[in-house]
């Protein structure tokens, strides 16, 4: 029988979440213990009279007031479901329009979207008209990849930002690989493409509830790694066809395990619809990329969100110790992510 120390080389061996590389090793690992997908069983009155006082406090903020909330979320709920981009909706393009040549995209989009000191919805936006132009066009030249990001920048800019960046902005940070004519061109194809409706929900906007319902328990660092889990979710394309609630609600339940190892709440079950059981296979994919970024062969080449969430504005998340606390723990999720991801391509 193998020694628990065989077993973890063996796992090393194994676990190879990059395409063109192997997985950095975890050195001297010890006691990895898998996450447990139990769910809560507090009483339904607990339940009941926390949601009176979520209630109660929701009132005295007009924004968060009963009958703002349910309509609300009822309609970015209706977005989610009516805006789904296929798991496969990259693969009519073939080789023009890969996974992995969106993840360097979209990781130089936040390059460029911190440089032009774009809001995060405006990032959130910009991927979500990008997917789903490229769903629905039926072939596009791959030179056109980053074209075709700026253009979806620059209409989700127009549509979020207070000041949007100027054409000329845009020509400049593309090196002028592509004339203002260009880029102005491309957003008219990619309004057409989606049908004028820029109107889409985002996994932001459902963490912003879900930790609101549960912010007596919620701690700052599990706020702060669930933002930075659902940007960089925004570079993977296993991701990409997810509900952005169920990533949401992921990324905060992952974040949870990793930082205060507590409990998936019946509160939070029960304003994000989802149960621990159902976000099991979202979790492991967000451990994929996590993984990825933080640790994986090219972690040095996707760094984009990693130097965002390393400032103090974000908590130095990215960079906290917690991370490489639990990086033998991450590594366990990541294979079973990347195991599920294969299975459903």
């Amino acid at each position: 029988m193998n020694t628990e120390r065989e077993q973890l080389q063996a796992l090393n061996r194994d676990v190879n979440i990059q395409e063109s590389g192997p997985v950095k090793a975890v050195v001297n690992a010890e006691n990895v213990e898998e996450m447990t997908w139990e769910a809560d069983d507090s009483g339904a009155d607990a339940l009941e009279a926390q949601l009176k006082r979520i209630e109660s406090s929701d009132e005295k903020d007009e924004r968060w007031s009963k009958d703002h909330v349910e309509q609300i979320y009822g309609y970015l709920r209706f977005l989610e479901h009516a805006k789904e981009v296929r798991p496969d909706f990259l693969a009519h393009h073939g080789q023009n329009a890969t996974p992995k040549m969106r993840m360097i995209l979209v990781n130089w989009m936040v390059q460029v979207a911190r440089r032009f000191r774009l809001l995060n919805e405006t990032l959130f936006l910009t991927v979500a008209y990008m997917d789903r132009y490229l769903q629905k066009t039926e072939k596009i030249d791959k030179a056109q990849m980053q074209l075709i990001g700026m253009a979806s920048m620059m209409l989700a800019s127009k549509n979020e930002e207070i000041y949007s960046p100027s054409l000329s902005d845009y020509v400049y940070v593309c090196d002028k690989a592509y004339t203002a004519e260009d880029i102005k061109d491309m957003e008219l194809e990619v309004l057409g493409r989606v049908d004028c409706d820029l109107a889409v929900a985002f996994s932001l906007e459902f963490l912003r509830r879900f930790s609101r319902v549960a912010e007596e328990t919620i701690d700052p660092k599990e706020y702060a790694l669930s933002k930075y889990l659902c940007e960089i979710a925004l570079m993977d394309y296993d991701l990409a066809s997810f509900k952005p609630s169920l990533v949401a609600a992921g990324a905060l339940w992952l974040s949870i395990q990793l930082v205060s190892e507590g409990e998936w709440l019946p509160i939070l079950e029960h304003t994000s619809t989802y149960s621990v059981v159902d976000l099991e296979n979202v979790t492991n994919l967000l451990a994929k990329s996590l993984f990825m970024v933080q640790f994986g062969a090219h972690s040095k080449k996707y760094t984009a969100s990693k130097q965002k969430y390393a400032s103090a504005t974000n908590l130095s998340i990215s960079n906290d110790a917690i991370l490489d606390e639990k990086q033998a723990l991450l590594m366990v999720l990541a294979k079973k992510g990347k195991k599920f991801a294969e299975g459903r391509r």
